[in-house]
């Protein structure tokens, strides 16, 4: 799915609320529990694939690189004081310690891709 403007993905992303990640799970990749335990971006696939409709890859570029969105998405979770926090740390990105030394920072791969990030959580 393309998006022209972040206004326009902000809008479409506006129908996810409310929706279980089952719910938005058109490949079925929740169903094989195998997954759950060993793919801890399972999630964002699932997102990708079930609600965005774009081809789970692993780009470089930001996910929605016409507009300069990347996106992230990761589940919380609710001690029993109400403070809530993610359930795990997010990745922005895989580093490659062999050519980051020669990166100028404001034009890193790192902080190209993150410039904009749309967080999705989902709770239990």
């Amino acid at each position: 799915m393309k998006f022209n403007t972040i206004e326009e993905l902000l809008h479409y992303t506006e129908a996810i609320k409310g929706k279980t990640f089952k719910e938005i799970d058109s490949k079925h990749l929740l169903d094989n529990t195998t997954n759950l335990k060993r793919n801890k971006g399972i999630l964002g696939h699932v997102v990708e694939s079930g609600f965005y409709k774009y081809p789970i890859n692993s780009n470089p570029q930001a996910d929605f690189d016409e507009i300069g969105v990347e996106l992230k998405v990761t589940g919380y979770k609710k001690s029993k004081k109400g403070v809530i926090s993610a359930k795990e740390r997010v990745s922005l990105s895989k580093i490659d310690y062999n050519t980051i030394v020669y990166e100028d920072y404001e034009y890193s791969k790192l902080i190209s891709k993150n410039k904009n990030i749309l967080f999705i959580c989902g709770g239990a």
